[in-house]
């Protein structure tokens, strides 16, 4: 992939569309291909996230899914975070910036040691995203605590270490 220009950092099942839940699983592939390449995946190992995204129910499909894709990364040596963590709340249940902003502050001050991947999807106030998301408002509100001066100061206070893809120390 280098001949194109690029050269990634990591492989991702955006939403989880390569875990089978809706169809056909593509994640032994995806492993296959990270494990060629010496890529991490996204997939946490830890069950947090994923009880977070189903409301703290999850299927024993899914749990067996999860517990199967570990096992596989696992045996061919595939680099994965601990966790992932993000605001699991629509703008209809956040009642304001101040909310949003505890919310992350409170994820930075109760971080587990290992590595986590905190994500927040940014955005600054526009029509065109405003035209094709319910949830412009939730984006805006992200962009603004990423500018905010609390968060960095925050970071620094619980001394922790920001990492690349590249940089993770990832655990075995």
């Amino acid at each position: 992939m280098a001949e194109s220009g690029y050269e990634p950092t990591h492989a991702d099942s955006h939403c989880g569309t390569l875990y089978g839940l809706t169809g056909k699983p593509f994640i032994r592939e995806a492993f296959e291909f990270c494990a060629k390449r010496g890529l991490p995946f996204r997939l946490p190992k830890s069950g947090h996230f994923i009880r977070q995204r189903f409301g703290g129910n999850i299927s024993p499909a899914v749990e067996a899914a999860h517990s199967s894709a570990l096992a596989y990364a696992e045996k061919l040596g595939i680099r994965l975070p601990d966790d992932i963590v993000t605001n699991p709340f629509g703008v209809e249940e956040i009642k304001d910036y101040g909310s949003l902003k505890e919310f992350y502050l409170n994820v930075i001050r109760n971080l587990r040691e290992g590595v986590t991947e905190i994500f927040l999807h940014p955005s600054k106030e526009n029509a065109r995203m405003m035209s094709y998301s319910a949830q412009w408002q939730k984006r805006v509100w992200e962009y603004r605590f990423l500018m905010d001066d609390e968060m960095p100061g925050t970071i620094e206070k619980e001394d922790i270490k920001l990492v690349s893809w590249n940089t993770a120390p990832f655990s075995a």
